[in-house]
């Protein structure tokens, strides 16, 4: 990868579309789901069951993902369901939802989780953050204090920003290794941007852009796009020689 060069994304950015669907029955030692998303094809029971959510509502478990729409029942795994009146739960739009007698929308989806949970299931480990900015036309420079994982400030002036043109726009951006930040911009002298004194905060790995005041997902870094990648086509490599290890072994068993 050039560490010199960031891929940047055009604005704006689409949504982030994820629902969350949260379900507590104490006597269900599991609980499995049926579901449609987006009208697609129904996939069906005993292929994915809903995980502890305890650290985020006591007692439930939660099932996560990335949809516009879904339409589901629920199971123990032992022929009792819970559904809406015998028909599927319905939600309609991405967002966090209770099924309890009833299908309830609480509230926005945890990106920051359902990111998480989706690259766990895919076995990627991504530990990078990248911030992108296009910064006030009078600032000779663009640099950044950083505070990463509830760390230290790094000392003023703090990290200068790389930067480049992208469709005849100056953008700046770095790059930091953690899971959370917290920072602030400035010129280099006086002049800050600091989301109007509470400072910039992102809460999980990826690529960041700040823009209007606002830091916005823009997809994961290309720091881990990479790595992952990278990991992948090491682990092909691996297969590829255990393979022909095997075939030789074999080869001059028999002859």
């Amino acid at each position: 990868m050039n560490a010199s060069v960031l891929g940047l994304p055009s604005l704006p950015l689409p949504p982030m579309n994820y629902i969350e669907v949260f379900h507590s029955k104490e006597s269900w030692r599991i609980c499995t789901i049926s579901y449609s998303a987006d009208g697609r094809p129904w996939v069906p029971f005993n292929r994915f069951c809903l995980i502890d959510a305890s650290a985020v509502r006591p007692g439930f478990r939660v099932f996560r993902i990335r949809a516009s729409t879904l339409s589901f029942r629920l199971s123990n795994g032992r022929g009792t369901g819970d559904s809406a009146n015998d028909s599927a739960y319905v939600a309609p739009s991405p967002g966090r939802y209770v099924a309890d007698n009833g299908l309830t929308r609480v509230g926005e989806a945890d990106v920051g989780a359902c990111l998480a949970a989706e690259r766990s299931a895919a076995g990627e480990a991504h530990t990078w953050i990248e911030l992108a900015v296009r910064p006030d036309a009078k600032w000779p420079q663009a640099w950044a204090t950083v505070a990463v994982d509830g760390g230290e400030w790094s000392a003023l002036p703090g990290l200068r920003l790389r930067e480049r043109l992208v469709g005849g726009e100056r953008w700046c951006w770095t790059r930091v290794r953690g899971t959370r930040a917290e920072f602030a911009l400035h010129d280099g002298g006086e002049e800050w941007d600091n989301a109007d004194g509470s400072n910039y905060v992102v809460g999980w790995p990826g690529k960041w852009i700040v823009a209007s005041g606002q830091c916005q997902y823009a997809g994961p870094s290309d720091a881990d796009v990479a790595a992952i990648a990278a990991a992948k086509q090491g682990d092909e490599m691996e297969r590829a020689e255990g393979s022909t290890g095997v075939n030789a072994e074999r080869a001059t068993a028999t002859t």
